[in-house]
């Protein structure tokens, strides 16, 4: 069976995803500090992120009105909203990968209690498979993604499972 392929001679849209930055926080015993059963959590403290000038307290509501990607600031959230028991998280973004994406964007979060780290990342599409019948892009082949904590390189690539994401160990 032939099959015809039709295409528009403009250049095709193409559908970025965009990622919120995830941060594990955990103890030195490898206790989530999100979770209220942990002793010592950190979920009563003014937790804030210092980015582009603004600080950006926890908030569990968008905080910018229209802007492509859409920006939610920073939340505590579960991993997964869908699945019980999942734990929960800071989430900040959302960070574009598409045209261009993040090269050197950094962050401070202040943990309320006196102390900070400063957060840098890179994340962005790398392409490399080309259509043969419209010589156009069609998916991406990386995201190469590097993640420092202090200056110390904690991750390279994204996570399988969450993507943009890094363990903070308060």
């Amino acid at each position: 069976m032939d099959v015809e392929i039709r295409h528009s001679p403009a250049s095709p849209t193409t559908d970025y995803a965009h990622f919120d930055f995830y941060m594990f926080v955990k103890n030195a015993a490898g206790e989530n500090m999100l979770d209220p059963a942990v002793d010592g959590n950190i979920l009563g403290n003014d937790i804030c992120v210092e980015y582009d000038g603004e600080i950006w307290p926890v908030s569990t509501q968008s905080t910018r009105a229209s802007c492509t990607p859409p920006w939610y600031g920073l939340r505590i959230e579960p991993l997964n909203p869908y699945r019980e028991g999942s734990p929960s998280v800071l989430k900040f973004g959302m960070f574009p990968t598409g045209n261009g994406g993040c090269y050197g964007e950094e962050f401070t979060i202040d943990w309320g209690d006196g102390t900070t780290n400063k957060v840098k990342f890179d994340c962005y599409v790398v392409f490399g498979f080309i259509s043969p019948i419209t010589g156009n892009f069609l998916v991406p082949t990386s995201w190469p993604t590097k993640i420092w904590v202090d200056g110390e390189l904690l991750a390279e690539g994204l996570h399988p499972d969450y993507g943009l994401a890094v363990e903070i160990v308060k």
